[in-house]
């Protein structure tokens, strides 16, 4: 378990430095423009994202279990 509790950590290390990295940049990219926006955007599509992670994890461990 510890295992997999490094690899979230580094993850989640890698996003924070990539979003931070998008927020500095110059770039007219849509990350960028998302998160110089409206927080209430950044909130609905964090959502989103998350809802798609959640629907595919079940689908995934459903196939997992029916083989």
């Amino acid at each position: 378990m510890k295992k997999q509790e490094n690899n979230l950590g580094l993850m989640l290390t890698y996003l924070e430095e990539l979003i931070a990295s998008k927020k500095k940049g110059k770039s007219s990219g849509y990350t960028h423009k998302l998160i110089k926006g409206n927080i209430n955007k950044v909130i609905q599509k964090v959502g989103e994202e998350s809802t798609e992670v959640i629907i595919e994890a079940t689908l995934k461990n459903k196939k997992k279990n029916n083989l």
